[in-house]
């Protein structure tokens, strides 16, 4: 299997060798050489984006939310508890990252 180094260096040498084809045929492919380029920079703005998120090593739990969640139960009444409910796990995480997370990223991204 590929490391990402050697990816990376794959796709920039193909990329490389596009560039010198396009300078060989008098800039022949240079609609296709700037649309693939722009697709390129696009792809890797995203990568250095979200590189801090994917190899973020920590592990998350919700141990003080659920004893934020205890303490509300037993301080307030059941109208209030039914009003301030935040259980993270009502919350569909699927639906979330793609139809509002992952969309609003693609707006803002492209505007």
């Amino acid at each position: 299997m590929l490391s990402n180094p050697d990816m990376l260096y794959i796709c920039a040498s193909k990329f490389q060798m596009l560039e010198v084809a396009n300078i060989a045929c008098c800039s022949y492919f240079d609609d296709f050489y700037t649309t693939a380029k722009r697709k390129i920079d696009v792809v890797m703005r995203l990568a250095e984006l979200y590189r801090p998120y994917l190899f973020f090593k920590a592990i998350f739990d919700d141990k003080n939310t659920d004893m934020l969640r205890a303490a509300t139960r037993n301080s307030m009444d059941s109208e209030d508890v039914f009003h301030f409910q935040f259980d993270p796990l009502t919350i569909n995480w699927e639906d979330y990252m793609m139809n509002v997370h992952f969309p609003s990223v693609v707006k803002h991204l492209f505007k």
